[in-house]
């Protein structure tokens, strides 16, 4: 089953620009501008000569919730456990690093977000949302360039242990999700925010115009099979062989995301398209789990006894065959060639990242001897390029 699904409203962000204005908030006429000037905090001495009447914050909650610390709870609410029935979790009960559905519904129980997104898909803020903002604006530029969204976080929010969420949190959480090291299973640092690129890929504009450049010019098929590397401007060939000749290995990870994607959406299709294995046989192996992956997007089938075979026709038997993100990529590549525009490969990727980003990928974050030459070559003038081999020995 290749399904594509339509990507949540988060997608309004996919701006040039997100500033965060986190400040204090008084209480407001909804149909009004926001009122972004910081309220003095409740602790704060007056000063004996000030006349100016001190403004308490008050916290920005539904005036109806249910506050424990003044009535505490009494009776099953306060001795029992919640006992609720859900399939196998992997105990990885935060929104940064979930790996499985199971501990997606637990977290989203237990946390909010900078947004509430409502049955409809459409960001929500304000006290009854359960949101950590307040209120949110958008201001476009005026050549439609640009977008700049503050955000007015709400007065007195606190984490479980009683300290305070700040702006500094919510910066946090960006820079966790564009950490070149973050391996989770959110692509925010796929979103179209100034800067972004360079801090995810840990490199500058200059080189990643270069990237670009070969990456437009790209790739196609000969009359052999084989792959061609189109000409780029202002790039040599060897630049893009070098380049290129990371496909397979992006192709593995971007296989292996959609392996990820499907395990972690679709456990409760096991029985039906996946028999005569269950849900926890596939959880503990991994050669099932791209198999399982496969199958779900069209690229393999079982038989009645549980033999694999792929869309290349070839066999397996999962309790000895190894089957792995490297064989789905190859399935890929039988099925479109080098057609990397999203009605070729692209068309089959899991999440936000294309397989060219997956290269950009592979060669700036695992720090890839490729990035140094780039600056090198870069660096020199064209009659000096003869001198890659000496570099690479020395890099």
């Amino acid at each position: 089953m290749n399904t594509k699904f339509t990507k949540g409203m988060l997608a309004l962000l996919l701006t040039f620009v997100l500033v965060f204005s986190a400040v204090g908030c008084s209480k407001k006429d909804d149909t009004k501008e926001p009122d972004t000037t910081p309220t003095t905090a409740p602790t704060q001495e007056p000063d004996e000569d000030d006349t100016t009447d001190v403004v308490e914050v008050v916290a920005d909650v539904p005036a109806n919730r249910y506050d424990a610390t003044v009535t505490p709870r009494t009776g099953n609410n306060e001795t029992s456990p919640l006992v609720v029935s859900i399939g196998t979790l992997d105990g990885k009960f935060n929104p940064f690093f979930a790996t499985s559905t199971y501990d997606v519904e637990v977290y989203e129980r237990s946390h909010i977000g900078l947004l509430h997104y409502n049955k409809l898909g459409a960001p929500e803020a304000g006290i009854d949302a359960p949101s950590v903002a307040y209120d949110y604006t958008q201001e476009i530029s005026a050549d439609n360039s640009t977008s700049t969204y503050t955000f007015v976080l709400k007065n007195k929010l606190t984490f479980s242990d009683g300290q305070p969420i700040t702006a500094k949190d919510v910066l946090f959480s960006m820079y966790v999700l564009s950490d070149p090291m973050y391996d989770g299973s959110s692509t925010f640092y796929t979103m179209n925010i100034q800067g972004i690129n360079e801090y995810r890929l840990q490199t500058s504009a200059d080189i990643l115009k270069t990237v670009d450049a070969i990456i437009e010019a790209g790739i196609t098929a000969g009359d052999d099979g084989s792959m061609v590397i189109n000409p780029a401007d202002g790039v040599t060939a060897e630049q893009q062989e070098k380049f290129w000749s990371y496909l397979d290995e992006a192709g593995t990870g971007f296989a292996q995301e959609i392996i990820d994607y499907v395990n972690l959406n679709y456990p409760s299709y096991i029985p039906d398209y996946f028999a005569p294995y269950t849900a926890d046989q596939v959880a503990a192996d991994p050669d099932m789990q791209a198999a399982f992956g496969m199958v779900m997007w069209g690229f393999g089938s079982l038989d009645a006894d549980g033999a694999f075979t792929d869309s290349l026709d070839n066999k397996y038997d999962l309790a000895t065959d190894t089957v792995d993100a490297k064989i789905y990529w190859d399935n890929i590549l039988g099925s479109y060639g080098y057609d990397l525009s999203d009605a070729g490969i692209n068309v089959e990727k899991a999440g936000e990242l294309s397989i060219q980003d997956y290269i950009k990928q592979h060669i700036f974050l695992q720090k890839d001897r490729l990035l140094a030459e780039l600056r090198v070559l870069q660096a020199l003038p064209p009659e000096q390029w003869n001198l890659k081999t000496a570099l690479k020995e020395n890099l």
